[in-house]
This record gives structure tokens, sequence and C-alpha cells, in this order.
């Protein structure tokens, strides 16, 4: 993995009126001009925000995540799997485990230093846990990944290969991560970082390269959470989803570019979470996340007591 930081850096006081602005600014001028880049690996002094020793403390703490989450608790067959894209250090594996999914989870994740953090899932979930570091899109090959990064920090969190991001979103995620995380102090120096990697598609890896015990069960569900691409990644594995049909969770709902039009090529309608059960959608979702589920499993979702009909 290649990686270079931007020489061009902002500093900000916690808590000034006018943080907004300044990032806001920075992010736009960093996308517009993608200003001028250190190339030495040497120079690049940052750290991920996540490690291999958080995954015991994150395991033991009762918390999940995301709450969208506890739709997948209808996932009790040992024998099918849950693709989790965008594993980032893998507390969204970890919510599936508390939460008493007992699908076999395939997790995907682009940010290789995630390797030991995913590596101690293993350790604890051998039989029904298991990850590759790899990017996915519509096609293999490379792509640039970009990273805010405070105070040497880098928030992987927001880590995008997407070329045009949703601006004041992203500045108002950088502020608030910043406002979660005292512990970078008050002055704050924001910088991005920007790494090249491989990508590939879920049609290549998926079956083909699963665990061989694992390659005839049934994909149920796919987690998706890549930042403005859930459109290239499940058009790359537009097979799969032909052959097993899975409900699909979705960072930024039906909103992201060509996601509708697709997922309704491929038989699927949108619905969201109301409660405890998901509503079937018409027009455009105004939650985080959203869900699609395959018209032809309708009936299955509201018999497993997740869809109202």
């Amino acid at each position: 993995m290649y990686s270079r930081l931007t020489i061009d850096y902002i500093d900000l006081i916690r808590g000034a009126p006018g943080n907004y602005d300044k990032v806001l600014e920075f992010c736009m001028k960093f996308y517009r001009t993608r200003t001028p880049l250190l190339t030495e690996m040497s120079e690049v002094k940052v750290r991920f925000d996540g490690r291999a020793e958080f995954i015991q403390g994150m395991l033991d703490n009762p918390s999940i995540h995301d709450e969208d989450y506890e739709i997948l608790k209808y996932l009790k067959s040992e024998d099918s799997i849950l693709l989790d894209v965008g594993a980032n250090w893998g507390y969204s594996a970890g919510a599936f485990i508390k939460l008493g999914i007992k699908s076999k989870i395939v997790s995907f994740e682009v940010i290789s230093y995630y390797d030991y953090a995913l590596g101690e899932l293993v350790k604890r979930y051998p039989d029904r846990y298991a990850y590759f570091l790899t990017g996915l899109g519509e096609t293999s090959g490379s792509l640039i990944f970009v990273v805010p990064v405070l105070n040497g920090v880098a928030n992987s969190g927001l880590c995008s290969a997407n070329i045009t991001p949703y601006i004041e979103g992203l500045a108002r995620n950088i502020l608030d991560y910043a406002d979660v995380n005292k512990g970078l102090g008050d002055n704050l120096q924001l910088r991005f970082l920007e790494f090249t990697a491989e990508i590939r598609t879920l049609d290549e890896i998926v079956p083909s390269k699963l665990p061989a015990q694992w390659q005839e069960l049934p994909i149920e569900a796919i987690k998706i959470d890549v930042e403005g691409l859930e459109c290239l990644v499940l058009s790359g594995a537009s097979q799969l989803l032909k052959r097993h049909r899975p409900l699909v969770l979705a960072e930024g709902a039906n909103r992201t570019e060509g996601i509708q039009d697709l997922m309704v090529s491929l038989g699927y309608v949108f619905a969201e979470k109301e409660g405890e059960k998901l509503n079937i959608v018409q027009g455009i979702g105004m939650k985080v996340n959203g869900f699609f589920l395959h018209h032809g499993r309708l009936a299955e979702y509201q018999a497993a007591g997740v869809l109202r009909l």
C-alpha cells in the first residue's frame, strides 16, 4: 500500500465557531485540486484509529455499533453467510457476534493495517469468521483512497475512494470525530492521507475464494458501508445478487448515485427500519442506512418477523 500525506493542512481549535467553514473550505480545495502531496513513505507519520487490542474490549462491551444491525438477528442458521463489506477494524463483525447472529461472517477491508485486528477475530471464532484485505469495486484494478488525518491519527471510518464525496457531510463528520475523540487535544491539525490499493469484485471472490467448507453456503445478507461507493461494489456482485438474493443493508440508503436503479433492475425493493421491523418505502430514503429486499423473498422476511407487509 503506497501512501502519501498532504503538505497543506489547517489548524483548528476545538469548539471554535469557525471550524466548520474552515474544514469545508479545506475539503473543497483538496477534492478540487488534489493539493501537493509528500511522496516519501518515510515521511508519512500517521497511525490508524483501530488496533488489535481493542477487540476484546469491544466484544465485552454490550453496546452495538449501529442499531440497524438488529434487523439481522433473524440470521439463526450456521449454514449461511453474512458479508461485512467495509469492516474497518472489526467493530461491525463484533456487533453481529454480540447480537447472536449465527451466520458465518466474511469481512472485507481495504486498510491493510487492520490485518492484526481482524486476525484477532479469527483467533476467537475460527469456525465462523474470515476476512479479505482488499478493496471492492465494479471491476478489478486499483483505486486511490483518501482518509482524513487529525493530529496524526487517521479517521479510517471516513476512508473513501469516492472522487466526488458529499463535502458538507464529510466536513461535519470530521468535526464530529474530533468532538468524540477528546484525547486528540484542543489544538487540531487536519491533513489528508492518500493511498493506492488493489480492488477486486465480490463475484471474483465469492464463493471461489471462501474457505472450502463454506463455498456451497447461501449468502443471506450483505452489510455495506464504503463511503459512497456502494453502487460500484454491488455492481461487481451482480451474479451473487442474482443467485442468492440476499438482504442488503447499505449506508447511504438509496441516495447513492445509481444504486436504486441497479437494485430495482435486480428485483429488489427499498425499505427502512421503523422500530424492530422494516417497512417498504417509496421514493428516497431519509435515514442513514437503508435496506434492499428481493421481492421474491418478502414473504420469507415477513414470516421471520423482520418485515411489515
